[in-house]
Order: structure tokens, then C-alpha cells, then sequence
């Protein structure tokens, strides 16, 4: 009964903790790009899966400001 029930929670588990894995991966080795763009769009939605929120995130580069 015990199997039956941690079995299915476990792929689940391993399912998502495999996809933050994998979503903080590619935002950390792409660029921030710009926010109106469909790429931007996308990255947000990266961003989301990867728990990248509040200070945790990328600012965006500002060539005018270095």
C-alpha cells in the first residue's frame, strides 16, 4: 500500500525537480534579452520555471551604463 502511494509522488518529484534543474540552466547561459521581444517573453517564462525570482534574477545588460 505504502509503494503504491510514494511511488507515483517520487517520478513526480524526480519529473519536477529535473525541469527546474534544466530551466536554471539555460537562463544562467543565456542572456538577459529584452522584455518586449518573443524571445523576452520566453525568458520570462524560463525564468519562472527556474524559481529565478525577486533578486535571484539577471538584470538585463545596459550598454549606456558601463
Amino acid at each position: 500500500m505504502i509503494d503504491l502511494v510514494t511511488s507515483p509522488f517520487g517520478s513526480i518529484f524526480s519529473v519536477v525537480t529535473t525541469a527546474v534543474s534544466l530551466a536554471s540552466a539555460v537562463a544562467a547561459i543565456t542572456e538577459t534579452p529584452a522584455d518586449d521581444t518573443v524571445v523576452g517573453k520566453i525568458y520570462r517564462i524560463i525564468d519562472l520555471f527556474a524559481l529565478n525570482i525577486g533578486r535571484a534574477k539577471q538584470m538585463p545588460r545596459n550598454n549606456n551604463f558601463l
